[in-house]
């Protein structure tokens, strides 16, 4: 049964700032945004005020509480249906303001009714983060080689690429920079490319022509295909590449970055770091069973299913996450 919510996000922004000319004077703040801020986007009533609550912040910002209204069958639902507003405004103000705006706490309640959902942020999914408990067997004794001759300019790129993968806090960032990593090494290696079936816009193989008979398969060209083909020589499964290679289509803009759609961007991760990470060595000429050995262990602390609940005594036996599978 649907429902009225209100989604609320506790947004952190910055003042600007007067400095002072005398000694002894203070720094003055002003906010750069009007006190109440109402516009509708994509049919959802949008509201942004000055926060008030329990959350202390530093002399120089401006928290301000996001509030979109939603109908909704459920709390997960209601913060898929208010992500596209939340997000365009966070990115417009981000664009306005030359700055990342971070969502500090949100909230999800029925309106007029007992339940409410209170917890971190389910997170913009260009900024979700995964804790990964990253498992490691290291070269023991380490030892400092030289780089082989072998070892060209371009894998030193994707040795570059790999280590900024492992640095940023983004799942989707991480994503992006192993698929650049492995992107290029598949093209150092030159991986053979098996002629495949004519493929019609709509999915539907054709192996043969219909009137001669001829085999109609071909060798797939371009980019994605190499590393594909690149994946398979590495052991990932046909199923993985296949969905690795469709969510690679949101970097060319094709889909939205939504909560469901980004919900196993980090197992993508861990597939793509297992592959690099096996091609460099190879490209190092380290034997594939000597270190390092990756075992990974991923916590996902952003996402709705995190958030606590106050319910009434009818729902207070469902966890988020039954709710979220229904």
């Amino acid at each position: 049964m649907s429902a009225k919510y209100s989604v609320t996000s506790v947004l952190q922004l910055a003042m600007s700032a007067s400095f002072p000319k005398n000694v002894g004077e203070s720094i003055r703040y002003q906010s750069v945004l009007p006190t109440d801020l109402d516009v509708t986007i994509g049919g959802n009533v949008v509201q942004m005020r000055r926060y008030v609550g329990p959350i202390e912040f530093p002399p120089g910002r401006d928290p301000r509480a996001l509030t979109v209204f939603v109908t909704a069958g459920s709390t997960s639902e209601a913060a898929e249906t208010a992500l596209d507003a939340t997000e365009w405004v966070i990115d417009y103000l981000a664009f306005s303001f030359a700055c990342h705006i971070p969502i500090i706490t949100q909230q999800i309640e029925v309106i007029g009714g007992r339940e409410v959902s209170v917890g971190e942020p389910m997170d913009i999914p260009k900024f979700r983060k995964t804790a990964v408990g990253l498992h490691a067997t290291w070269q023991c004794p380490f030892a400092l080689i030289d780089r082989p001759e072998a070892f060209c300019e371009n894998r030193r790129a994707a040795l570059r690429w790999y280590h900024k993968g492992m640095e940023t806090a983004y799942d989707i960032d991480r994503f992006i920079f192993f698929w650049i990593s492995l992107e290029i090494l598949a093209k150092a290696a030159r991986p053979e490319l098996v002629p495949v079936p004519f493929r019609h816009t709509c999915g539907y193989e054709i192996h043969e022509c219909p009137g001669c008979g001829e085999a109609l398969a071909r060798t797939p060209t371009g980019e994605a295909a190499v590393v594909a083909s690149f994946m398979s020589q590495l052991g990932v499964a046909d199923g993985e590449i296949k969905v690795i290679r469709e969510f690679r289509q949101v970097v060319h803009g094709k889909g939205r970055l939504t909560l469901a759609g980004t919900r196993d961007v980090e197992r993508y991760n861990e597939v793509l770091r297992r592959s690099v990470n096996l091609a460099l060595k190879r490209a190092l000429g380290i034997p594939d069973t000597s270190p390092p050995l990756l075992k990974a262990s991923l916590f996902s602390r952003n996402s709705v299913l995190n958030y606590s609940r106050v319910a009434d005594d009818e729902s207070a036996s469902k966890s988020p996450r039954d709710e979220a599978s229904q």
